[in-house]
């Protein structure tokens, strides 16, 4: 099939319907345009969004995939919870074989979650993030891989935050919020 040229873009007349705008080259999927390298969760008619699937544009292919949801959680009993994909652990809900934990220690109001990634990268692939609760005394870091251009979270370990601390020039600050705001 041919192609149609307006104003620099080149669009492909086939199956996929590619742009290439100085030599990048996007995806089309449902009307919207995505960049090399940008991650979507695919959306159908039919079925609504697909959150158990990602998307990356990698150089004009659409490559999408089921998202890997972790086998161990930090928390007992992780919940399903509608437009999610993987589980995920109750912030406001204390585990009640846990009688020790009091209300100063899980406070209903919000507080402040400090986020901070590896400063070095390190090899194969692997990235270092450390979600830093104000309410809590541990530090979770999250292990993620990178394959094929999809994260997978392989592993979570909880430190205590003096231990983090000793640890923190290998962190850098990537951004902070509030408990109940969007983390992804």
């Amino acid at each position: 099939m041919g192609d149609v040229r307006d104003r620099g873009l080149v669009y492909s007349l086939a199956s996929t319907l590619q742009a290439v705008w100085l030599g990048q080259t996007a995806c089309v999927h449902g009307g919207k345009t995505y960049s090399h390298g940008e991650v979507w969760h695919p959306a159908f008619r039919s079925f609504g969004p697909l959150p158990c699937i990602v998307c990356t544009c990698q150089d004009g292919r659409q490559d999408c995939q089921r998202v890997i949801c972790p086998t161990e959680y930090p928390c007992q009993h992780p919940e399903k919870v509608a437009g999610k994909c993987c589980k995920i652990c109750p912030e406001d809900k204390a585990d009640p074989g846990h009688s020790e934990i009091s209300a100063t220690k899980c406070p209903k109001a919000s507080g402040r979650v400090l986020v901070h990634t590896s400063v070095s990268p390190s090899p194969d692939n692997l990235r270092r993030f450390a979600l830093e609760r104000e309410a809590s005394e541990q530090v979770e870091i999250y292990l993620w891989k990178l394959v094929k251009g999809i994260f997978h979270l392989i592993q979570i370990k909880k430190v205590r935050k003096q231990d983090f601390q000793k640890e923190a020039q290998n962190f850098r600050l990537l951004t902070g919020t509030h408990e109940g705001g969007t983390l992804g």
